[in-house]
């Protein structure tokens, strides 16, 4: 639930005044638990190992991480010039983050999964 609060200068000659509107957060406590959960994330680099065991590199991620990537990818989707721009689902930093086990959250986020 969105609340607006205005608050006017009542001082004599004083125009100033400060509009504030709050929106509930958009990632939810269940969110942040999917995304930090340290058994969630072993099951995602557990997962991603599987995928391709062959492939180099492939780490747990931390919570901290893992909100880092989230909080980046906003970003750059969010740049102008970023129309377009694909996060490859087979990514290992991708993989180690988030997996299909976030593929919900990043729908309700904007983002389109798209098979190509």
């Amino acid at each position: 639930m969105a609340a607006d609060y205005e608050f006017k200068c009542t001082a004599p000659d004083c125009g100033a005044s400060l509009a504030v509107e709050y929106t509930p957060p958009v990632v939810s406590e269940d969110d942040l638990e999917l995304l930090t959960n340290v058994d969630s994330l072993q099951r995602r680099y557990e997962a991603a190992v599987a995928r391709d065991s062959t492939r180099a590199g492939i780490k747990l991620a931390s919570p901290a991480t893992t909100l880092w990537k989230l909080r980046r990818y906003i970003r750059d989707a969010l740049k102008p010039d970023s129309a377009g721009k694909k996060i490859p689902a087979i990514n290992k930093r991708f993989l180690e983050s988030f997996g299909d086990e976030c593929n919900d959250l990043f729908a309700r986020l904007g983002f389109k999964y798209v098979v190509s």
